[in-house]
Parts: C-alpha cells; sequence; structure tokens
C-alpha cells in the first residue's frame, strides 16, 4: 500500500470518527438530560407534542448545527422561571431565554464596537444607551423565536417551567446590526437639527 493510500485512509477513518462521535453526542445526551429532568420532578407540558427525549434531541441537534466556516448556525438558552399560573410561568421562562440570547449577542456587538474606535461621529447618545435600545428591540423581534423544548413541574405550589429557545444566529446579528444603524443615523439628525437651532446658542 503507498503512502498516499494510507493517508487517504487515515484522513476518511479520521473524519468518520469525529462524525460518529457527533452523532452519538446527539444520541445519549438527550438521553442523559431527559433521564436528569425526571429525577428532577420535571415533565412534558400537558399539551406537548413529543417526549421529552425527542425534544431534547431537538436541542442537542440544533446546538451541533454549524455554518460552513464553523460558528454556530443557532443561539441556545434555557429559561427558567416559576409562578402560580403555568401560562405566565412558561411567559416568564421564554423572556429569561430570549434576555439569554440578546446578551449573547450584545456582548458581541459591544466588544466589536469598542475594538473599532467605537462611535466616531458626535452624538448625544453613548454606545451603553444604544445597545440598551437596539436590545430591547431585539428581544420583541425574539420572543417569536422558535421553542425547542418545554417542560413544567410542580414545587410548593407552584408551576416551574424550562423552555430550551432558540434563534438564527446570522438573523439575530443581522438584525441587531440593522436597529444600531437606524438608531444612530436617527440621533445624529437629531444631533444636526439642535446645532441647526439658533435657539440652542443664546
Amino acid at each position: 500500500m503507498n503512502m498516499k493510500r494510507l493517508l487517504f485512509i487515515l484522513t476518511a477513518f479520521m473524519a468518520f470518527s469525529l462524525v460518529s462521535q457527533a452523532q452519538k453526542s446527539v444520541i445519549e445526551k438527550p438521553k442523559v438530560e431527559a433521564k436528569q429532568l425526571s429525577k428532577q420532578g420535571y415533565d412534558i407540558l400537558p399539551d406537548a407534542l413529543h417526549p421529552m427525549k425527542k425534544q431534547l434531541e431537538f436541542v442537542y441537534a440544533n446546538q451541533s448545527t454549524k455554518e460552513s466556516d464553523g460558528s454556530p448556525r443557532y443561539l441556545m438558552a434555557v429559561g427558567i422561571a416559576s409562578d402560580a399560573s403555568l401560562t405566565q410561568a412558561k411567559a416568564t421562562a421564554r423572556e429569561k431565554a430570549v434576555q439569554d440570547m440578546t446578551n449573547q449577542v450584545m456582548k458581541k456587538m459591544k466588544s466589536i464596537i469598542e475594538k473599532n474606535g467605537g462611535i466616531q461621529e458626535k452624538s448625544s447618545i453613548t454606545v451603553a444607551e444604544l445597545l440598551s435600545i437596539v436590545e430591547e428591540k431585539c428581544k420583541q423581534k425574539m420572543i417569536s423565536g422558535p421553542i425547542l423544548a418545554d417542560f413544567y413541574k410542580k414545587d410548593k405550589g407552584k408551576y416551574v417551567v424550562k423552555r430550551y429557545c432558540t434563534y438564527t444566529y446570522k438573523d439575530a446579528q443581522a438584525m441587531a446590526i440593522d436597529y444600531f444603524e437606524s438608531e444612530l443615523k436617527n440621533e445624529s439628525e437629531k444631533l444636526k437639527s439642535a446645532l441647526r437651532n439658533p435657539a440652542n446658542w443664546r
């Protein structure tokens, strides 16, 4: 067997092993987590379409999905909330998950802005204030994103809900950038108007 053929076989074997490990992870982790959640008292919601393990398979499949450049395709977050009302606990758990996802986007966005010199033009709004506005707008959009898994339990007379939510990372990035540019432009126009107002020069 020549060296080229041997290298080809070894490369193919390693690639197969990596894929097998990824597939094994998606298969095994949902089983393990489903058992852990059951021990903690969690069950599927009354209106659930899939059993716990199947729902968790959706979660791990999304987590392992990558773009061609190796970056994650989806933002992932888990929200846990308790309330006397199951409906309210579900809503709050979703809000917490969405907050976590927007935090991930805003943290990266802030880092990029700071590394590139911040807001170059003169403006009466700070980066922190601008990002806060963008974050709120993103949350309003992302709240309608998919719920991959949904479980609940009763604890001391309250419903505890655990929700696994997701959103396409590139969509979230594009949205945040659009809102940022829009808000900065609006603020710049306000500043121009203020500068043109003679009363402000007295």
